[in-house]
């Protein structure tokens, strides 16, 4: 879902868009596009955008494209996407940086843990040079099954997906 602060009016046709696939979603009657949500961002110059849309995970769009749009036009931005942080954090980080702005991505990370903001506000003097561990209730689960219990890869991912930590369709 895609929410922006400070804007009034309606905004109901931005949509809670659930498990929908990527490919899909912008064909759904009532959902904006992609360059509607960004004219809205310019035109409505939200003080914070809030965003988790669903997004190729090939390339981390539509949602860097959301993002990089959202900081051009002056707003804080916090998002739940790892495609972002993996193909474009530090080209938007720079973005917000030299505007002088935040770009927050925990959420997506180690399962929300503050991480990023733990070194930059923290440990200021300290480069992290590796982080090594498991770092995902997901993946966590699935080893500690498999070594606990036993069972394949396969068997465990069931069981996470069964108590819905991993997804349906990983």
């Amino acid at each position: 879902m895609l929410e922006i602060a400070d804007v009034g009016g309606d905004l109901s046709e931005c949509a809670l868009l659930g498990n929908i696939s990527t490919e899909d979603v912008y064909r759904i009657p009532g959902v904006p596009t992609v360059d509607q949500i960004i004219h809205l961002i310019q035109q409505a110059k939200p003080h914070i955008v809030f965003e988790a849309i669903p997004l190729d995970p090939e390339s981390g769009e539509p949602a860097s494209t959301l993002i990089r749009a959202a900081l051009e036009s002056g707003a804080h931005v916090m998002s739940a996407n790892k495609g972002p942080v993996i193909y474009n954090r530090d080209a938007l980080r720079s973005i917000a940086k030299s505007k002088g702005l935040s770009y927050r991505h925990e959420s997506a990370v180690m399962d929300g843990v503050p991480i990023f903001s733990f070194w930059e506000r923290i440990m200021p003097g300290a480069k992290l040079l590796r982080v090594e561990g498991v770092l995902n209730a997901t993946t966590n689960m699935i080893m500690s099954r498999m070594e606990l219990e036993g069972e394949t890869f396969e068997e465990a991912l069931a069981v996470a997906q069964r108590y819905g930590i991993a997804e349906a369709d990983p």
